[in-house]
């Protein structure tokens, strides 16, 4: 076994950065991190209360509940990753990227940089679901399904998501004395499994996730003593199952890079990826939206593997490619790839039906989009509120502004709470169907909620009140949206046209509020 320092390692800690219970031969850990407590000395084990905040840890939850994202966990051997009836949680990648706040807590408290650490999981054990006794040191070349060589697992980081009233403690039975932890949301645990020299130290830290009676969820990754590999070669142990190696759960990947991984999977190597492994390829497609299409195509012919079907991510990937692409016809396209679910019984949910109202709405197809609406609603999907806002904009463009507002309302019924834009959505059906009376019950609402008005909103509720042919009512809204400030020329302007169309308004008004639009802070 090769030494390895900090020094070695090329990581420069700060002061108050120190060595974990005094023991320079163990990773350094950042003691002045806030909550911090160290609940067991042999070996070294810490926790942080409220390392996460609630709204952090229901945040992911949900986004591991999205779609089919969970799979079923397993253990590690040599021919790959394997259920085990030692191990019967389900899990599922958090990619880097997507929760950056997080890592940033994640470096600050073991002093790492980010490249040291394992693709994130989110892990869920439901009633009766355990992991048993085990350790977490590794140290060689097979565990490179982390996409780390030569160097060694130093430390275990896992946070619990939700509180649980009744079972799945983590248990620690070799610790001086023994330690049970209960989940507590928020609560981070932290424990060495090696030395710095790669000396394992499995036996103290041996641990395990006792049977879970009520759900229990935890986020989790490892910190090792050197960076990531960058060998493209180590991929080859995708096709047994190592998905998590994929430079997608860590950092984008180009399309060349991703083309040129299937390419080494399929022919080199002569292996089957898994259909994780596979929509990780198309999302790094992405931004070719011709290549995605290629891809999927070949796929669903079964050109590329066997005994796989593309599943509602996959078409998902392909619908967001479509929609962001600003080509002309993708709206086409897109309702085809909606067709084509349809055809091989992959039934779209909202994210699908979202993507394609996107690229309806980009090539201002509005009958096009009325119809997925239509299609929507009869599914009884219970849309979130960017898909709401969305649904009621194109009901405004399309002329369907009664639509748009029940729709909208409808769904605040289902407690759902607008935003900004929502409520300027709203402002713009109001308009178009000359409805300045709510337009009015809009603004307070706004008011109510405490969404500040923006330049849009407030130019569109002008707008709506001005169609009354009352200058007057346009200037009282005006000067509502003047309250917070400078309105904008958006809205300054609207109240131009609105005096303008009046006809009764002195000439000194008028001159007023065009000198304001031409000073105003916002124009350009």
């Amino acid at each position: 076994m090769r030494p390895c320092s900090a020094a070695r390692l090329g990581v420069r800690f700060p002061r108050s950065l120190c060595p974990a219970s005094g023991t320079p031969s163990f990773h350094q850990i950042n003691l002045a991190y806030p909550g911090l407590e160290m609940v067991r000395s042999q070996p070294d084990i810490f926790l942080v209360h409220d390392f996460f905040s609630a709204t952090q840890c229901e945040r992911l939850i949900r986004k591991a509940q999205q779609g089919d994202a969970m799979v079923p966990a397993g253990v590690f051997s040599p021919q790959g990753l394997k259920r085990s009836e030692s191990r019967t949680s389900s899990q599922c990648l958090c990619p880097q990227r997507e929760v950056p706040s997080l890592l940033h807590k994640v470096v600050e408290l073991l002093g790492c940089p980010s490249r040291h650490l394992e693709a994130c999981q989110i892990i869920r054990y439901e009633a009766g679901q355990f992991f048993a006794p085990h350790g977490d040191f590794s140290s060689n070349g097979t565990r490179s399904s982390a996409g780390f060589v030569d160097c060694a697992r130093l430390a275990t980081l896992f946070v619990y998501l939700n509180d649980v009233e009744r079972g799945g403690e983590t248990d620690f039975p070799n610790a001086a004395p023994p330690l049970r932890v209960t989940p507590s949301r928020g609560l981070a645990v932290v424990h060495f499994p090696a030395s710095l020299d790669y000396v394992s130290d499995a036996r103290r830290t041996r641990h395990q996730s006792l049977p879970a009676v009520d759900e229990k969820w935890i986020f989790a990754t490892w910190m090792w003593s050197g960076p990531r590999s960058q060998n493209l070669e180590l991929l080859r142990q995708l096709g047994r199952g190592y998905s998590h190696v994929w430079p997608e759960s860590y950092d984008p990947l180009s399309t060349d890079v991703a083309l040129r991984l299937l390419e080494m999977l399929l022919s080199r190597f002569r292996l089957q990826p898994d259909l994780y492994s596979f929509n990780l390829a198309l999302a790094a497609c992405r931004e070719q939206w011709t290549v995605v299409l290629s891809l999927l195509t070949q796929w669903r012919q079964g050109l590329l593997v066997s005994k796989l079907r593309p599943d509602v991510v996959s078409f998902n990937t392909a619908l967001a490619a479509v929609s962001s692409s600003g080509a002309p016809g993708d709206w086409t396209c897109a309702i085809d790839l909606l067709e084509t679910m349809r055809e091989d019984r992959v039934p779209p949910d909202l994210q699908s039906y979202s993507r394609a109202l996107d690229a309806c709405s980009g090539a201002r197809r509005w009958e096009e989009a009325l119809g997925l609406v239509q299609d929507l609603l009869q599914q009884k999907l219970l849309p979130d509120l960017q898909t709401v806002t969305g649904v009621a904009s194109v009901c405004s463009h399309a002329g369907e502004w009664q639509l748009a507002l029940a729709f909208a309302n409808e769904q605040r019924d289902q407690r759902l709470l607008p935003d900004g834009l929502l409520f300027g959505t709203l402002l713009l059906a109001c308009e178009k169907g000359l409805n300045w009376e709510l337009a009015l019950e809009l603004l307070a609402d706004m008011e109510r909620s405490s969404v500040p008005l923006d330049p849009i909103s407030s130019a569109l509720a002008i707008r709506a009140c001005a169609t009354r042919n009352s200058w007057d009512l346009a200037l009282w809204v005006l000067a509502k949206c003047s309250a917070g400030g400078d309105p904008g020329p958006r809205a300054l302007l609207a109240a131009v046209d609105a005096v303008e169309a009046g006809g009764s308004a002195s000439p000194e008004l008028f001159e007023e509020l065009c000198r304001r639009a031409a000073q105003s802070s916002l124009f350009s």
